[in-house]
């Protein structure tokens, strides 16, 4: 029997550590490629490697800042950060767009520039292969902490992986198909800045839908609602709804409740359902339960 791998905070933090060395080497390698090589493509790769090592080191920072507790001035925690954290890396890929469609446009329309060295398919290559076991293990570790800016940091290296790959595929046309195709590793790097604005997209809108705190966990509403039930003292759950901030879990309850307990009898009655729902969810870290009374008339 395969025991559940459970990851923490702390597991991405270091996997977006992991994306800063990786991206320092890799933007330098891509850099040397460029300029020896004569690779826009690896120019363009090299130029989105530089604003992943600024997007994996907000994702750091973030995420560790988005673990402090609450305090008087945020008494629901720094859990919004994270999701911050996610939007910001959408808004660099937006400048890395920019740059890398100018750079291969303009290159397109100045085809006499020359052909790519064989060697630097290896470097495509290694980089290809590197960024798709990055996305993978941060894939992982971001779904299984249900974090925005993790999971975003990884589709930010699958992104890599796929525009390098697409990169890699029009160098080796460049190459051996002759002067004629000599283009062909720019027009990769066009391509690829296209499928870079959907990376864009699929990064930023979660976070933003997370900023806005829209309802995105109805298996975890119903789930909380089926264990109200089991309170035999409420007659009926007006709303049950759960909020995202980061890491965190925050509860929002009305219930419709018996109108002739006392004020006491139903204070009581609340600290136990919020308690078996913090017990039962380890990261739930508030829950605001309303209480509305129902009396039956009596003719």
């Amino acid at each position: 029997m395969n025991t559940p791998i459970i990851n923490t905070p702390k597991d991405g933090e270091n996997i977006a550590l992991l994306g800063i060395v990786a991206n320092i080497s890799l933007a330098i390698i891509k850099f040397l490629g460029w300029i020896f090589g004569n690779s826009y493509a690896l120019i363009a790769d090299a130029i989105e490697s530089a604003t992943d090592i600024v997007g994996s080191g907000i994702v750091f920072l973030w995420v560790r800042y988005a673990q402090k507790p609450a305090d008087d001035n945020h008494p629901y925690g720094h859990g919004k950060t994270e999701p911050m954290a996610g939007l910001a890396v959408s808004i660099l890929l937006i400048f890395a767009v920019i740059e890398i469609a100018t750079g291969a446009i303009a290159r397109i329309r100045n085809p006499d520039i020359g052909i790519p060295e064989f060697w630097t398919i290896w470097i495509l290559l290694a980089v290809v292969i590197l960024k798709w076991v990055l996305f993978m293990r941060g894939y992982l570790i971001g779904k299984n902490l249900q974090s925005t800016a993790v999971t975003g940091d990884a589709f930010h290296h699958l992104s890599d992986a796929i525009t390098t790959g697409v990169a890699l595929i029009g160098t080796i046309i460049a190459i051996f198909a002759g002067p004629v195709f000599s283009s062909a590793a720019d027009w990769a790097a066009l391509i690829a800045s296209g499928f870079m604005c959907y990376n864009i997209y699929h990064i930023g809108w979660p976070a933003i839908r997370e900023l806005l705190d829209e309802r995105n966990d109805a298996g975890m509403e119903w789930a909380i609602r089926k264990l109200i039930e089991k309170n035999k003292n409420i007659q009926y759950i007006n709303r049950c709804i759960v909020r995202k901030s980061g890491f965190d879990r925050i509860i929002e309850l009305h219930l419709l409740v018996d109108g002739e307990k006392t004020v006491r009898d139903w204070h009581l009655i609340a600290h136990a359902i919020e308690d078996s729902i913090k017990k039962e969810y380890q990261n739930v870290t508030h829950v605001s339960t309303h209480v509305e009374p129902s009396y039956r008339i009596i003719d």
